[in-house]
């Protein structure tokens, strides 16, 4: 009204429109509430599908892939529906077909977002490589099947700019392995001009006589994560990989890139496979995962995240962006707590199953339950260390020497002291022989025999 800017129809307006700081503190504890459930239901989604029997191979698979394409959710900023949406791409594709996988990975915004490529970046800048390196070196062709010339026209393209940086990069004027061309200008703009880049990195041979660099690549992470690798005797490619893997490579890539092939031909390999079953270390993570399922036990969602976190593999939180390393993950500390967790949880559990109350009504049906367990060469003494070790190799604990040796007479014959009052009722001497089995399980000997 009086012709001055705050009096100006648009400052009034704008005033008027501004949102309350009431209305902004509703906004962000809705936000907060949302990404509380998004977490919740994925952790549950999660520990439902890893400890459910019937989605094993799936699951395995998932698993292989989310360390594959390794986003940590710190480096996200904790946005669960991201990362949710991440496990349902890989969910659905860890058994499908892998070029479709590649191309929807090439634009998860998860993926994107922890190597710094989920924005767009502005034109005439230098291009973010972050992304485009980790795209060839991990995620597709490996370290020998690609040069920066590759790098930096990937992460160029990614801006989709016409025009370079003001100072001419070296790199864009040294052909790629893949990309050539340094006349060629890449575009990631349409559906179509992703794929044709997916479809180009899949595709691409260092020798025509070889199957593609990504199949290689691929097979050589599968034989590692699920067999013994085949040694790198002999003659190699020229990705480096030994015959065993080239042939899986080419099965696959004949294959059409479809998964299942490639994980057949891996698991009908004799000599790296088969012949190594019981050989081959696993993750700390598959000691939770596997008793879990098998015996079905009645862990919480919390006791999940517990579990996981104490050997070092909590959901959605590998290391860095280069995903867990099999060969450093191990260490003593997390060795002590999946021990803990197996004679916590699962063996523990699972053998106190196997002799029943009712087998200590009398000595005869007593006898019987526990003739697996006898001593040999000592027909009144039984203890669960036959089971599972040397009983040479027990380590009598200080003040308890023999502690592991239960004398069956002396169970049932009130006369005897060396069990005091255990043997009055069924349920006592069933009690004795349950803690003969935990006296067992933590002890060393198991690891020495």
């Amino acid at each position: 009204a009086d012709g001055g800017v705050a009096t100006a129809p648009w400052q009034v307006l704008r005033t008027c429109a501004r949102t309350g700081p009431e209305r902004v503190v509703w906004e962000g504890l809705r936000r907060n509430q949302l990404k509380g459930r998004v977490r919740e239901d994925l952790f549950a989604r999660y520990f439902r599908d890893f400890t459910d029997p019937t989605v094993g191979l799936r699951a395995r698979m998932t698993w292989f892939f989310m360390n594959w394409f390794a986003t940590p959710i710190g480096e996200i900023d904790n946005d669960y529906l991201m990362m949710a949406h991440q496990y349902d791409t890989v969910w659905a594709g860890a058994l499908g077909n892998y070029r479709t996988l590649a191309l929807h990975m090439f634009n998860d915004p998860a993926l994107r977002a922890s190597l710094d490529q989920l924005t767009e970046v502005e034109c005439g800048t230098v291009p973010v490589e972050n992304f485009a390196r980790e795209y060839f070196e991990r995620f597709t062709v490996g370290l020998e099947a690609h040069n920066e010339g590759d790098v930096k026209r990937l992460a160029k393209a990614l801006m989709n700019c016409p025009e370079d940086v003001e100072t001419p990069n070296l790199d864009l004027t040294t052909p790629g392995l893949i990309f050539a061309d340094v006349n060629e200008t890449v575009w990631t703009l349409t559906e179509a001009e992703q794929r044709a880049v997916v479809d180009r990195v899949l595709d691409f041979r260092l020798a025509p006589a070889e199957p593609p660099a990504a199949a290689q690549f691929m097979c050589a992470k599968l034989y590692a994560e699920l067999a013994v690798p085949p040694e790198a005797a002999g003659p190699l490619s020229l990705a480096l990989q030994p015959r065993a893997v080239v042939d899986c490579a080419e099965h696959f890539y004949a294959h059409g890139y479809e998964m299942r092939a490639a994980l057949e031909f891996i698991l009908k390999d004799r000599e790296h496979f088969k012949e190594q079953l019981g050989r081959k270390l696993r993750w700390p993570v598959e000691l939770i995962y596997g008793p879990w399922a098998d015996f079905n036990l009645s862990l919480t969602q919390a006791s999940g995240k517990t579990w996981t976190g104490n050997v070092g593999q909590r959901p959605f939180e590998p290391p860095d962006v280069s995903g867990f390393d099999l060969d450093t993950v191990w260490t003593l500390d997390r060795v002590s707590k999946a021990h803990e967790f197996l004679t916590t949880w699962a063996v523990r559990r699972e053998p106190h199953s196997w002799v029943e109350k009712a087998h200590f009504a009398n000595i005869t049906a007593a006898r019987a339950a526990l003739a697996p367990y006898q001593v040999p060469g000592a027909s009144d003494l039984y203890s669960f260390a036959t089971a599972i070790c040397d009983l040479d190799l027990f380590v009598d604990q200080e003040g308890a020497v023999g502690a592991h040796l239960l004398n069956i007479t002396c169970l049932f014959d009130s006369s005897c002291t060396s069990i005091a009052d255990a043997h009055r009722t069924q349920t006592q001497r069933w009690r004795v022989w349950r803690a003969n089995i935990d006296l067992t399980l933590t002890n060393v000997c198991q690891f020495l025999s």
